[in-house]
């Protein structure tokens, strides 16, 4: 069966779309974010709404920057409540970026200033799903630091939470509630159980040792990791499988073990899955925050990443995506 994918139409034909959003308790319901041009020049950002999946997008506008350099760099649906919708504003002219709100689906926003610098983009991470109210935010400035804000009332107050010189390189907010925050450098992993008032490491991919010697890893993976120590900037290690390493032997007598168990296994999968996400900034800066993915260091992460799945599979609660 073949699969096709075919342009929306309506007010967002020909429209170069920076970002969109479904709703994710009403399927038909879709917010896009335009960025429109006029003789080759930015003329502001709008959000438009689709009613039919995604086919065709309305033509009122819900939201238009205030100045035409002024850009929308992200859209989203409150699960929990609908008919909330949050959006990010940075301005391009020396202003404060915005963290717009709307509680009617669209029809009215507020807006409020964030407190970061200017040349800061804001990012929307993730709304609460069980709290609308709860909205995680993702700042990153020219300098190459990163922040996550956190507003706990829809968006009339914020915390930073934490804030790394280097970039994020994955965010999640779990099932449980607990929030966890990947980066490139330092630890590879971190988590908080206390809403982000403190975090900690939970693992590091500079510790990892190696492929497991169980011959399928052996086979599948072993030619992969030099390019995954590349990856993930891991020194020259020893193989997992050899020497004790705390490893539990297969059922068959064969040292097929586990550098980790349990959640330590688990967050391990989730750290090789999210940090095949690669972030950068367009140079014009009109395409905002784009992700990119590396097809070769995807290809090794992915290899590895299913038989670690494979080898640690996890009761049905404890899944973390």
């Amino acid at each position: 069966m073949e699969c096709t994918w075919p342009d929306s139409a309506g007010s967002i034909a020909g429209q170069p779309v920076s970002d969109f959003f479904p709703d994710p308790n009403d399927a038909s319901l879709v917010l896009a974010v335009v960025q429109a041009s006029k003789n080759g020049l930015p003329d502001g950002n709008h959000i438009v709404a689709s009613h039919d999946g995604g086919s065709t997008f309305d033509a009122p506008h819900l939201y238009d920057t205030p100045n035409p350099t002024d850009l929308l760099t992200g859209i989203e649906i409150a699960r929990s409540k609908p008919g909330v919708f949050y959006a990010t504003l940075e301005s391009t002219s020396g202003g404060q970026a915005q963290f717009l709100a709307s509680t009617d689906f669209g029809s009215t926003w507020t807006t409020s200033p964030l407190p970061i610098d200017t040349a800061t983009e804001p990012r929307i991470l993730a709304v609460d799903p069980e709290d609308e109210k709860k909205v995680y935010l993702r700042v990153i400035s020219s300098a190459l630091t990163d922040g996550i804000l956190f507003t706990g009332d829809g968006g009339w107050t914020f915390t930073k939470i934490l804030s790394i010189d280097g970039l994020f390189s994955s965010f999640l907010r779990a099932g449980d509630g607990a929030i966890y925050a990947g980066t490139r450098d330092g630890y590879s992993l971190a988590s908080s159980d206390d809403n982000g008032v403190t975090f900690k490491p939970v693992m590091s991919f500079k510790d990892l040792l190696g492929p497991l010697t169980c011959a399928p890893v052996q086979t599948n993976c072993q030619a992969h990791w030099q390019r995954i120590q590349g990856v993930l900037g891991i020194g020259a290690g020893a193989d997992a499988g050899q020497g004790g390493g705390g490893q539990t032997p297969g059922s068959d007598g064969s040292r097929c073990g586990s550098v980790g168990a349990g959640e330590s296994a688990i967050l391990l999968l989730l750290a090789f899955s999210l940090q095949r996400v690669r972030f950068r900034r367009t140079s014009d800066r009109r395409g905002a925050l784009s992700t990119n993915l590396l097809p070769d260091d995807a290809a090794s992460l992915d290899i590895l990443s299913q038989h670690l799945a494979a080898s640690h599979a996890a009761p049905e609660e404890r899944r973390l995506w």
